[in-house]
């Protein structure tokens, strides 16, 4: 199976790397090889009839590209780990909102499937696409191993891979950062 994922980012970028490139290796032994592109930089139009699937990832498309990309691929899947659809720090002005909003509805109402790490996010999708699944976020443990003994018994400490504006969600009573 040949799988066509449109990233948020590269492997660098947080999001893409947790949500799609760190899953490349595992899966070509499976008979799954994902060729990935930030959606951004992808100039293959004309290649994506020759995929499987399309997995968009993160990235609000126009209505368009998302008509394009429906009838182009056998199976279209969209996957995102964060509330995009939710300005950071400030309301939007009505026409963003409504943009957003509409690029939202365009890109989970046409896809085959729609991937979330958790279930708040997949409650939200869940009113565009009945199809939702969950992906839970998964660090590879080879990398990042627990460790054996705590430091600090009774102190929870939690790390960030995503975008420092998020952090401003988390209660924060004695931290680190």
């Amino acid at each position: 199976m040949r799988i066509l994922a449109l990233t948020f980012g590269d492997a660098s970028t947080a999001s893409s790397h947790y949500r799609v490139f760190q899953y490349i290796p595992l899966l070509e032994p499976l008979g799954v090889r994902i060729e990935a592109f930030p959606a951004a930089d992808f100039a293959g139009r004309k290649t994506v009839a020759g995929y499987d699937a399309v997995l968009a990832q993160k990235k609000l498309l126009p209505p368009g590209r998302v008509r394009w990309l429906r009838r182009q691929t056998c199976r279209l899947l969209y996957d995102v780990d964060d509330a995009i659809w939710f300005p950071h720090g400030r309301r939007h002005h009505w026409l963003t909102r409504w943009r957003t909003a509409r690029r939202l509805a365009a890109i989970a109402r046409a896809a085959d499937l729609c991937i979330v790490p958790n279930n708040v996010l997949g409650d939200h999708l869940r009113r565009l696409n009945a199809r939702v699944a969950l992906l839970p976020m998964a660090l590879d443990g080879q990398r990042w191993p627990a460790r054996s003994t705590p430091r600090d018994a009774g102190i929870v400490r939690i790390g960030w891979a995503g975008n420092p504006v998020n952090l401003g969600y988390l209660k924060i009573g004695r931290a680190h950062v």
